[in-house]
C-alpha cells in the first residue's frame, strides 16, 4: 500500500519577498469595498490651514480618519490597541494605503490630531456618509424618531469639588467647624451628606478632571458624571439624520429645538421635508409643542402626567378662553404668572356672587372659600392637541414605531460604538466622538445595503445566464431533431 511522505514545514524569513496586498485581500472584503466607496479627498483642503510650511510631516489626514473609522468598526476604544490591531491586519493596511513594512502613526499622534481638527470637519464627514445613504434611497425624511442616552464621562465622582468662593477665611472656617463639632459631635453611624452626593449639584460643584461633565442621575443607577447623547433616526432604514452632545444636566425637552432645527437643515439640503417627529415623554413641553406646530410638524410626543386634559365638573371653551361650571357660570381669566421654574400659567376664577348662591358650593369650593379658581398652563391648547393625538390609534402606532427605530440605534451606539464610556474630555471632543460613531453606524448600513443589492444583481445575472444557456441548449436539440427528421424524409423520398 502506497502512502505519502509526512510533511514538515520549516520557516526562514526571506531577505526579499514578492508580495502585494492587492493580491492577498479578497475582492468582497469589507475594507476593500469600503476603500472603493469612501472618498476622503476633501480633508486635505479642509485641514490645510491647520499646518505650517516647515517641520516634520504629520500624519496624513485621510489616514487619521480611516484609523478612526477602523477603531469604531472594530470597537477598539484604545488608540494604542488600535495601532497594534491595524498593523496585523492585511485588509486594514490595504484600506489605509500602507504596506506591510511601513510603520503606522504613533498612538499619541492620533490623540493630538483628534484635538487639532475642528468639529466642522467631523460634521462634514458625517454629511458625506449621509449623502451616500441619501443617494442609495435609504432616507425618506418625513418621519424622525428622537431619543437620548447618558454617556459616562472620563472622570470619577471623587474629582468633584465645590466651585463656590468661601465667604470666610480658612482659619475662621476651621475654628467655626471646631466649635460646632464640640457642641454636637458627629455620630459615627450618621450619613455623610457630602460623600453620599445629596449636596452635589451642578450649580455649585464641578469635576476638576472634566469641567464640562455634569452630575446626572438615572432611576436605579445613582449619581454619575456624563454627557447627554441625542439622536434623530429616520424611519425607513434607521439611518441617523442627526446626533449631538449636550450637558447631562439639561432636560431632553430643552435639547429638542436644536435637534429639530439641525435635522431640518440637513434634510432640506437634499430636498426632503420633515413632517412628523416621534419622541418619548421626556421631550414633552408646551414650548416644543408650539414650536413644532408653527413649523408645520406633527408632534407624536406623549404629554407628561402633570397635564390635566379635563377638570371634573368644568368645561373649557377655547374660543372664549373661559371655564364653564356645572351650574352654567363662567370662570374668566384673572391673572397670568410664571412659577419658580419659569413656566407660564393662567388663573381663572369665578365671581363670589355666583358662588354664594350656588347650590353646589359645598361640594365645589367648601364653606370657607368665596370663589372657585382653576390654574392651567399657558400652553394648554398645544398640550390638548398633543393629548388627543396620543390617545388616537395613530398615536399608539407611532409610539411603537419610535421604540423600534430610535431605541435600537441608541443601544448600538452605546454598546458597540464606544459611547457607553467616553475616553475624551470636554463637550467639544465628546461631540466629535459622537459624530464619528454616527458616521460609522450609517456607513455600515450603507455598505450592507449596497452589498446586498450587488449580490442580488449577481444572482440575477447568473440566473439569466443559466436561463440563456438552457434556452440555447433546447434550441440546439430542437434544431437537431428537425434536421434528422428532414434528412430521413428526404432519403425515403429519393429511394422511391
Amino acid at each position: 500500500m502506497l502512502c505519502e511522505m509526512q510533511g514538515k514545514k520549516t520557516y526562514s524569513e526571506k531577505l526579499f519577498a514578492n508580495f502585494q496586498l492587492s493580491e492577498r485581500v479578497p475582492v468582497n472584503n469589507f475594507y476593500r469595498r469600503l476603500k472603493g466607496v469612501l472618498d476622503l479627498e476633501f480633508v486635505y483642503l479642509a485641514t490645510k490651514q491647520l499646518y505650517g510650511d516647515t517641520g516634520n510631516p504629520s500624519v496624513d489626514p485621510k489616514v487619521f480618519f480611516k484609523l478612526m473609522l477602523v477603531g469604531y468598526l472594530e470597537n477598539i476604544p484604545s488608540d494604542r490597541k488600535l495601532v497594534e490591531n491595524c498593523a496585523m491586519r492585511l485588509d486594514v493596511l490595504y484600506f489605509l494605503n500602507y504596506d506591510i513594512d511601513e510603520e503606522l502613526p504613533w498612538h499619541s499622534t492620533i490623540s493630538r490630531t483628534r484635538k487639532l481638527f475642528p468639529e466642522k470637519l467631523y460634521e462634514e464627514l458625517f454629511n458625506k456618509v449621509f449623502a451616500l445613504c441619501m443617494d442609495s434611497g435609504m432616507v425618506r425624511g418625513a418621519t424622525q424618531s428622537i431619543d437620548s442616552a447618558l454617556s459616562h464621562a472620563n472622570a470619577s465622582k471623587e474629582s468633584i469639588e465645590d466651585i463656590r468662593q468661601p465667604l470666610i477665611s480658612i482659619q475662621q472656617f476651621l475654628q467655626k467647624s471646631k466649635e460646632e463639632n464640640a457642641e454636637a459631635p458627629l455620630h459615627p453611624d450618621s450619613p455623610d451628606q457630602y460623600r453620599n452626593g445629596k449636596k452635589k449639584r451642578n450649580e455649585t460643584q464641578r469635576s476638576t478632571t472634566d469641567p464640562d461633565a455634569r452630575i446626572a442621575s438615572r432611576p436605579g443607577k445613582g449619581m454619575q458624571l456624563g454627557y447627554l447623547c441625542n439622536v434623530a433616526v429616520d424611519d425607513q432604514q434607521h439611518v441617523i439624520t442627526h446626533i449631538q452632545a449636550d450637558f447631562a444636566d439639561k432636560r431632553d425637552s430643552e435639547c429638542l429645538p436644536a435637534i429639530i432645527e439641525k435635522t431640518q437643515q440637513r434634510l432640506e439640503q437634499h430636498d426632503l421635508k420633515l413632517q412628523e417627529v416621534a419622541a418619548d415623554t421626556n421631550y414633552s413641553s408646551g414650548e416644543n409643542y408650539q414650536m413644532l406646530e408653527e413649523k408645520g410638524i406633527t408632534a407624536w410626543i406623549p404629554v407628561h402626567g402633570c397635564f390635566q386634559p379635563q377638570r371634573e365638573g368644568f368645561q373649557y371653551e377655547e374660543q372664549n378662553d373661559i371655564y364653564v361650571c356645572a351650574n352654567g357660570k363662567h370662570l374668566t381669566l384673572r391673572k397670568t404668572f410664571t412659577d419658580q421654574r419659569g413656566n407660564p400659567y393662567k388663573i381663572y376664577s369665578s365671581s363670589s356672587k355666583d358662588c354664594k348662591v350656588c347650590p353646589l358650593k359645598l361640594s365645589c369650593i367648601g364653606a370657607k372659600k368665596q370663589y372657585k379658581t382653576i390654574k392651567h398652563t399657558w400652553y394648554h391648547r398645544w398640550y390638548a392637541n398633543a393629548y388627543q393625538r396620543q390617545q388616537s390609534a395613530e398615536g399608539k402606532r407611532m409610539k411603537t414605531l419610535r421604540s423600534s427605530r430610535a431605541e435600537p440605534v441608541i443601544g448600538t451606539l452605546m454598546n458597540f460604538l464606544k459611547l457607553r464610556k467616553l475616553r475624551v474630555r470636554g463637550i467639544i471632543s465628546v461631540h466629535k466622538v459622537m459624530l464619528l460613531a454616527a458616521t460609522v453606524y450609517n456607513l455600515k448600513k450603507y455598505m450592507r445595503q449596497t452589498y446586498s443589492r450587488t449580490k442580488a444583481a449577481v444572482i440575477r445575472m447568473e440566473k439569466a445566464a443559466f436561463n440563456s444557456k438552457h434556452l440555447l441548449t433546447c434550441l440546439e436539440a430542437r434544431l437537431r431533431n428537425l434536421f434528422e427528421l428532414f434528412w430521413t424524409t428526404n432519403r425515403w423520398s429519393t429511394s422511391f
